[in-house]
């Protein structure tokens, strides 16, 4: 769907991709779909849901594992036996808890991904919901951590309709290291470090494959839908999946499609990976300490307690921790 004159289609949809396996997470996913896993007191396809809606989005698609599908439908149901009971307790903060989830200001649907063959198959799961739109991808296991900033999707969206792109991919300078594990961006900079993108490679193996580009995509994309088209007739690509990546790859070479990569700057907002063990426990740690900062104090007179070699004890004692907290 090409846009008017008047200026870029409207983005209502966003499709959620809460399926897959998440070895990186067992075994704790193992027992409980890695989208009900929670950030802080928040399962984190609900955070995903939450942000959508405060980017305007009106119809969200949540595509799901065969056996999961009826646990997000339970988290989004309405309780209505559950909320009278809450309310002859008094307990009026459950009751506004239940309603609402079950009154998001958006249309939930449900659609099940039968193999776990990647983002992409995940993606073109939702092809017939999606129809003829663009749409927003979320993985929820990326949250943002944006402060007083709109949330990350709501970022893009206003790069979207000022025309940056039809295709708008959130991305961040990563380290070297790092570039194995992201889809990197190449292309014009534009002012303030995002890209006009005209490449992208999924899990390069080196700098010199991205001519030295560290711009990482993150979890979220506004796709234009003729990727659907593609994803449809696309093989596996990394790590033997159907790539969202290599779909825009190609897509990349049709002269007439736009792409841009918001550069989620560190004033824009942090990124949280909710999708290894380790990323999840600092993510936790970060927010606790941005919930309550008195845990800082904690974890520093905790750090007398180890053992003279803890990480913990030498940040304490560096030169860094004393420029932060000052010299006591």
């Amino acid at each position: 769907m090409a846009a008017s004159a008047a200026g870029p289609c409207p983005l209502e949809t966003a499709v959620i991709l809460a399926g897959g396996i998440a070895t990186r997470l067992w075994p704790v996913s193992l027992a409980t779909p890695k989208g009900l896993l929670p950030s802080q007191s928040t399962p984190l396809v609900l955070s995903s849901v939450n942000e959508a809606v405060e980017a305007g989005i009106r119809e969200v698609i949540i595509v799901a594992g065969p056996e999961d599908e009826a646990l997000f439908r339970k988290l989004f149901s309405r309780k209505a036996q559950l909320e009278s009971h809450m309310a002859e307790k008094g307990n009026f903060r459950a009751v506004s808890i239940l309603q609402d989830l079950a009154d998001k200001g958006a249309r939930i649907r449900y659609v099940v991904q039968k193999q776990p063959r990647g983002p992409g198959d995940a993606v073109l799961a939702a092809s017939e919901h999606v129809g003829d739109r663009p749409f927003a991808v979320m993985m929820p296991d990326d949250v943002f951590f944006t402060g007083h900033n709109p949330g990350c999707l709501a970022q893009m969206m206003k790069a979207y309709k000022e025309g940056k792109a039809e295709n708008i991919m959130c991305a961040m300078e990563v380290p070297e290291g790092d570039i194995v594990r992201y889809g990197i961006i190449q292309g014009r900079a534009d002012v303030d470090g995002s890209i006009f993108a005209t490449d992208v490679t999924e899990k390069p193996a080196d700098l010199r494959t991205v001519g030295g580009s560290r711009m990482a995509i993150m979890g979220r994309d506004i796709c234009h839908p003729g990727i659907m088209r593609i994803l449809a007739d696309l093989g596996p690509g990394a790590g033997g999946e159907v790539q969202l990546r290599d779909a825009q790859k190609i897509l990349m070479r049709d002269p007439g499609r736009t792409f841009y990569g918001y550069n989620l700057t560190a004033e824009r907002g942090i990124r949280l990976d909710y999708g290894t063990l380790a990323g999840r426990r600092d993510a936790e740690a970060l927010l606790a300490l941005i919930e309550n900062p008195r845990v800082i104090a904690q974890a520093l007179a905790a750090a007398r307690l180890l053992a003279p070699d803890s990480e913990l004890l030498r940040f304490a004692r560096s030169a860094e921790a004393r420029r932060i907290f000052g010299s006591s």
